[in-house]
């Protein structure tokens, strides 16, 4: 298990992994505890064409659950590492500028997302995007960010998003 996620509003513990089952029941790395039995969220995700990859980030986000980690596969869907769960099915996301999410962090009606880019050719991308349910918008230098290597992000009491990255 790489990620809990509590939806206190509806008493549901999402958990994400690198895990095939959850008690008997197969869940493919995400699963869903509602204090009586786990679930899955259908077909759960895969790294095609075999059973690699993790799911590492979950959050709720406009009313879905957000799932994020290295997989290109979930629920059926051709996805690179995000994808959206509305209680009955999954969809992907997109124009995701990332192969593998490494962290969901939800701010007003803003999804950050935390990952690692495609390759560039060897250039530094951001590794952290702004998401308002329609687009992505990169976060780089002209936002403050010393450092495109992202370690960690939480917000201050007072609002303040607070990213903190390997230069600092």
């Amino acid at each position: 298990v790489y990620i809990l996620f509590a939806d206190t509003l509806n008493n549901l513990l999402y958990i994400g992994g690198g895990f095939e089952y959850a008690d008997s029941i197969k869940i493919n790395r995400i699963a869903k505890w509602n204090g009586i039995k786990w679930d899955s969220l259908g077909a759960g995700a895969d790294v095609l064409p075999g059973p690699q990859g993790n799911v590492t980030a979950i959050n709720k986000f406009l009313n879905n659950i957000y799932a994020g980690g290295s997989f290109d596969d979930i629920g059926g869907f051709y996805t690179k590492g995000l994808a959206k769960w509305n209680g009955c099915s999954w969809d992907s996301i997109p124009d995701i500028p990332f192969n593998k999410v490494l962290n969901l962090y939800i701010d007003s009606n803003i999804l950050y997302v935390v990952g690692w880019p495609y390759n560039n050719g060897g250039i530094a991308e951001s590794r952290i995007t702004k998401y308002d349910g329609n687009k992505f918008t990169k976060l780089g230098k002209e936002n403050g960010l010393l450092h495109s290597s992202i370690t960690c992000i939480t917000e201050g009491k007072r609002g303040t998003i607070w990213i903190g990255t390997e230069g600092g």
